[in-house]
């Protein structure tokens, strides 16, 4: 287990000062978490640049998938046989990783961005985080790719955690370690890889969640960066996020 804090100064970012879930009371508890901000400035990008060429997976776009008995919506960009699943927060969809899912795309990898159930286009409602990052882990591999990354915001990131035994490795912003019903702190002991636990200092409960999940998992570290920032508005905080987290990626696949 390795220890990463990094003292930085606390910048207080306007976005991060909408974020309603600093003051969950109960680390871990799902009844307890408010909703997470309406709005965030990942979400605002125009439509992706998809690769329409002939892909290794054959399925660049839009696509469906299954969930249980449902049907979620999802985007693929990019190529490859590594692939990473981005997994929202909430209230935000799919669309709030699209950015993010241009530049791992570019890279040289599979993304696959979806709605959860009840989320944009996609079937359903309730919430069953770990069934859905499951189903996703699965349907990039049932196209051709081979090893998965699960990158999720908060209740993407508890979902990320639930499935992460099918993953090769989970990235976690903001995650409780459980949310309605999935508890990632129970699942973490299976992991298949790495987990990177992230939040912000001055956000509780986070940084003592991510700390949760890191002790928990076989391979695990947590990292606390500055601000009150949450979920994927951590990018804005700290703009050199998203490189760093491209950097874990291409070194736990080896390239």
């Amino acid at each position: 287990m390795r220890l990463l804090i990094i003292a930085l100064s606390v910048v207080l970012a306007a976005c991060g000062t909408d974020t309603a879930e600093t003051t969950a009371t109960a680390p871990g508890s799902a009844e307890t978490a408010a909703p997470e901000p309406t709005t965030t400035t990942l979400s605002t990008a125009t439509s992706p640049t998809v690769v329409e060429a002939t892909t290794t997976t054959g399925v660049p776009g839009s696509v469906t998938f299954p969930s249980d008995d449902l049907t979620l919506h999802g985007r693929v960009f990019g190529e490859g046989t590594d692939g990473v699943v981005l997994a929202h927060m909430r209230p935000t969809d799919q669309t709030s990783w699209w950015p993010f899912a241009e530049q791992v795309a570019a890279a040289g990898y599979t993304v696959l961005t979806f709605d959860f159930r009840g989320y944009g286009d996609s079937e359903g409602g309730g919430f069953a985080a770990g069934d859905d990052v499951a189903a996703a882990i699965a349907y990039l591999r049932s196209v051709g790719v081979e090893r998965v990354i699960v990158v999720g915001g908060s209740m993407g990131g508890t979902g990320a955690v639930a499935a992460g035994g099918d993953a090769t490795a989970v990235v976690t912003l903001s995650a409780p370690t459980a949310f309605m019903g999935t508890d990632a702190l129970a699942a973490a002991p299976a992991l298949a890889g790495p987990l990177w636990a992230i939040a912000a200092e001055e956000e509780t409960p986070y940084p003592a969640e991510a700390e949760a999940l890191a002790e928990a998992a076989p391979d695990g570290s947590f990292e606390i960066l500055s601000g009150r920032a949450h979920g994927t508005y951590l990018f804005d905080d700290h703009p050199d996020l998203p490189g760093r987290i491209l950097e874990f990626i291409a070194e736990t696949f080896g390239r």
